[in-house]
């Protein structure tokens, strides 16, 4: 039996959701830019590092409840609210997609995560990951102590050990840092 094909409507629905997706994502990037830029000389590095994780978790709540009301997405994180009760955790994930870093980020205070250097170079991500104090792959052992530091201060420190998103799954090659 052959399966019945979306309607022409549900599929225009498809592609606009998903352009919204990606341009509210884009926007609010855009509007917290120039204050991450701006901020990330001129405060403490206590002060950032918690003004920072906070803009982001923030961030991508508004982008999760965007989702969720026009884009006909539903996440269920209630788990997420456990992570990082107890003391610091090494959060180990798989990245099946683009949204499984946001969905964390989103529900788990004080992430310190682990992100690619062209990641933290780039325009639209790069001031805020800096102004966190995320922590680049790029150099192993400045990767390693800058997430012991993070585990003493309490941070839940997230890592991506693919290094990149998952093509394989349900885990693809884990990279060398």
């Amino acid at each position: 039996m052959a399966e019945a094909r979306p309607s022409l409507l549900w599929r225009a629905y498809q592609v606009l959701a998903m352009f919204m997706g990606l341009g509210s994502l884009a926007l609010i990037c855009l509007i917290w830019l120039p204050f991450a830029l701006v901020l990330y000389p001129v405060l403490p590095k206590t002060a950032g590092k918690r003004l920072g994780r906070y803009m982001i978790r923030l961030g991508f709540r508004i982008y999760t409840a965007f989702l969720e009301t026009f884009c006909a997405c539903r996440f269920d994180l209630r788990i997420l609210r456990e992570v990082g009760q107890s003391g610091p955790v090494i959060l180990v994930a798989n990245h099946p997609s683009l949204l499984d870093a946001v969905l964390i980020i989103s529900r788990v205070p004080n992430v310190a995560c682990i992100m690619k250097g062209a990641l933290m170079d780039n325009l639209l991500f790069g001031s805020a990951a800096r102004l966190a104090r995320y922590i680049r792959n790029t150099e192993p052992a400045a990767m390693i102590l800058g997430a012991r530091q993070e585990l003493e201060e309490e941070a839940v420190v997230l890592i991506f050990p693919e290094g990149s998103r998952t093509s394989d799954f349900p885990l693809d090659t884990c990279h060398p840092t």
